[in-house]
């Protein structure tokens, strides 16, 4: 069986609204960088509002199925990291979860951002 994927979601605590801020996430499989992962992607909200739900027969939302809720897709800039450039809008508290997939393995850790 092959080892468990780490998962280190990094994003900052704070960001100043309508400017790019990168959010990234690195990929450790045992002592190695992950490159290639099958899917990883962000799905960012208010935490004011709830993210899109899914019942218990739905299962896991696909990656289409999260891109349709709006879920961006990273792109790898170097061995293992993964990363997006998010610019928000509105002042507030946002969740950040990121979906990482990788064969049979699935990791879905979050953070918050505050946007001021």
């Amino acid at each position: 069986m092959p080892e468990m994927i780490k998962v280190k979601l990094d994003v900052p605590e704070k960001t100043s609204l309508h400017k790019p801020t990168r959010l990234q996430v690195k990929l450790t499989q045992g002592d190695a960088p992950l490159s290639q992962a099958d899917h990883v992607q962000f799905q960012i909200w208010n935490e004011l509002d709830d993210p899109p739900s899914v019942s218990p027969e739905q299962g896991m939302m696909t990656a289409d199925e999260l891109e349709n809720q709006g879920a961006i897709t990273a792109n790898e800039s170097e061995e293992g990291l993964y990363e997006i450039q998010h610019t928000f809008e509105e002042p507030g508290t946002y969740v950040v979860q990121v979906h990482v997939t990788h064969g049979a393995m699935h990791s879905m850790p979050r953070a918050r951002i505050v946007a001021e």
